[in-house]
């Protein structure tokens, strides 16, 4: 009977798709969902190809418009994940049949990751605000380093495989900085965005990386686990959104940027939000079959978005000419691609001496 159970319950991918494919997927789905992010924080919400020559953005409105987005996203994207749980998800998770409370244990975790993910998408879409999409990208799976340094805490690695592993973490970062170049004059670069990303969203997301592995079979599975989180991410970003509005004198503005942008921006935030549906819960879904303890195993995969950036990127600009930021100086395309490549190095090195320290 058990094994009968067992084989009902079991996802429809698990005899024919690996956890490897899964996340793989989702990488590709979330290189497009920073695209999105970026085409509709510039395009969609502050109009960059409309403002007129002698507009400044101060950063007042550049932050008031990025809350706006965040509370219309979050809340388009519950209800995306509400209309798609009962066909998508339940392809995926061949048990699910609603949206449950689970447990106040479980809603913990939930509404944890939901806070954290708030956190993070409200930096990343600062930091995508009059930048070309492949910046974003490829600093986006930084967060394997901080989980790679914490794997090997908590298995108390060896000293000598830690120093390894520091170095490739060192070729990671210094190709995280390449990626992120927008000139080859120093005096030009800043680390503002760079640091956010790698420290601010790094770290917040591996936190969340980690609770997802940890407890996503003891929340329900990965497609109730998705929605909650989902629904947290909504109620924090949006509390979070109006508090600091109010607190900073921007709450009238950011109403208006509300009434003023949302139809026009929602076509772009309904795609972003499917794309992101597809991303968050094939990515819980690789976490979960992972097994516990496994938290920088899809991680890594999941970087493998830097892949997308360069080419992503010069699609973005050859389409929307207006609408991004975009380097002109070939050499910085070079650094650019060779700071995708460091990262990758790095990456798949600190996978394969992962499974060096598993077997």
């Amino acid at each position: 009977m058990n094994a009968i159970a067992s084989r009902k319950s079991k996802p429809l991918w698990a005899d024919f798709l690996s956890v490897i494919l899964l996340a793989v997927v989702s990488a590709l789905l979330g290189a497009f969902v920073n695209v999105m992010d970026t085409f509709v924080i510039n395009k969609g919400f502050l109009a960059v190809d409309q403002l007129s020559s002698g507009f400044v953005m101060t950063p007042e409105f550049v932050r008031t418009n990025v809350l706006a987005y965040l509370i219309l996203g979050s809340w388009v994207g519950i209800l995306v994940n509400i209309g798609f749980n009962h066909t998508i998800g339940k392809s995926l998770q061949k048990d699910f049949k609603r949206e449950n409370w689970v447990s106040w244990k479980a809603q913990k975790s939930m509404f944890l990751t939901g806070f954290l993910a708030a956190c993070f998408t409200f930096t990343q879409i600062y930091v995508a605000t009059g930048r070309d999409p492949s910046y974003l990208i490829a600093l986006s799976g930084f967060n394997i380093v901080w989980l790679v340094i914490y794997e090997a805490i908590r298995a108390k690695t060896a000293l000598t495989s830690m120093l390894k592993k520091l170095m490739f973490i060192t070729l990671a970062i210094a190709g995280s900085i390449l990626t992120s170049l927008e000139s080859v004059e120093l005096g030009q670069f800043r680390w503002e965005p760079v640091l956010l990303m790698t420290i601010v969203v790094g770290i917040t997301m591996a936190i969340s990386r980690v609770i997802e592995t940890e407890t996503c079979n003891d929340c329900g599975g990965e497609v109730n686990f998705n929605f909650w989180r989902f629904l947290w991410l909504g109620v924090t970003g949006t509390a979070i959104s109006i508090i600091y509005a109010y607190l900073t004198n921007t709450l009238s503005m950011l109403v208006e940027i509300l009434k003023d942008r949302a139809m026009i921006a929602l076509i772009f935030v309904l795609i972003t939000m499917f794309l992101a549906y597809g991303n968050n819960l094939l990515r819980i879904s690789a976490e979960k079959h992972s097994g516990k303890g496994n938290a920088d195993r899809v991680s890594i995969i999941l970087s493998s978005q830097a892949v997308f950036a360069v080419p992503l990127g010069i699609m973005a600009w050859k389409l929307l000419p207006n609408i991004y930021s975009f380097p002109q100086d070939p050499i910085v395309w070079v650094l650019r691609t060779l700071g995708v490549l460091l990262v990758l190095v790095g990456v798949l090195v600190l996978e394969k001496t992962r499974k060096k320290a598993v077997v």
